[in-house]
């Protein structure tokens, strides 16, 4: 698949943003923040200037009010409020100003209706909203490939797959349930996402269910709206998760080396490829 892109660039002298991190599943940016989730941490969300100085930290492991034992992802809210999704199942809200003024706690709940009934899903995955809201791209886990999300219009507008799921259904008799379970030798899917109102971007590595390290990704591939591969940007160390500035001037990646993890940041380069 990735000799359909017309063009590769590869990304060299990447900066330490934010070192001594503990496995950082989520990054995003802001025009003066950068959000970084650690679900291995407590707190397991913090808040960071551009520079990499620490502001805040909030949700905390536990089960008391506005604390919780699984965070699955943090993502954007609003321009102004952040949210995190919790097990058991729910999503906690938080004000930016209030986080920056000491406040840890959420200022909403939401929480999901029980559902007792298990289904067995080939199409894992997570969306990724657009800043206007109008569209948004939904990346999968055991596919290799994206929907394109028409939001206005409540339908999908685009789909570019290069892997359908590779996926056995099995059945837990114990549980009385069923669940997937991939196939080793089909491609892991896309491991991240990050788009702005132009630009869809994910995260690629290349690698089988079945190799080592198939959960971080050296590839990073550029697209437009209409699913045209554009570019890819090449890595010099793989990462677990990335983001990308409204600008497209950055990109920050979440890196592994023999100093730990670390938030690290590129330039792209000049012209917007």
């Amino acid at each position: 698949m990735l000799d359909t892109f017309p063009c590769t660039v590869e990304l060299n002298g990447r900066d330490t943003v934010i070192a001594q991190l503990l496995a950082p599943s989520d990054i995003i940016v802001t025009d003066s923040l950068l959000i970084v989730g650690e679900p291995q941490a407590n707190p397991m969300v913090s808040l960071y200037d551009l520079s990499g100085r620490c502001l805040s930290r909030f949700l905390q492991k536990g089960r008391g009010p506005g604390e919780t034992l699984n965070m699955m992802r943090v993502s954007l809210y609003s321009p102004s409020s952040i949210q995190t999704a919790v097990d058991p199942e729910a999503v906690y809200v938080y004000d930016i100003d209030e986080l920056l003024k000491g406040e840890p706690l959420p200022q909403r709940e939401y929480h999901f209706p029980a559902d007792d009934s298990s289904r067995p899903t080939a199409y894992q995955g997570t969306a990724e909203l657009s800043p206007d809201r109008s569209k948004a791209v939904v990346t999968y886990y055991y596919a290799v490939g994206f929907d394109i999300l028409d939001l206005p219009g409540r339908r999908i507008s685009n789909s570019v797959f290069y892997q359908y799921p590779q996926i056995e259904s099995v059945t837990i008799p114990q549980l009385k349930v069923q669940a997937v379970r991939r196939v080793p030798e089909s491609f892991r899917g896309f491991l991240d996402c990050s788009c702005n109102n132009e630009h869809i971007y994910v995260l690629y590595s290349a690698k089988k269910f079945s190799e080592a390290d198939c959960n971080i990704g050296g590839y990073i591939l550029k697209y437009d709206w209409a699913g045209t591969p554009l570019c890819i940007y090449k890595l010099d160390c793989p990462a677990s998760c990335f983001t990308i500035d409204s600008e497209e001037t950055v990109i920050y990646a979440a890196v592994q080396d023999e100093n730990g993890a670390s938030v690290v940041s590129y330039d792209m380069p000049a012209g917007r490829i």
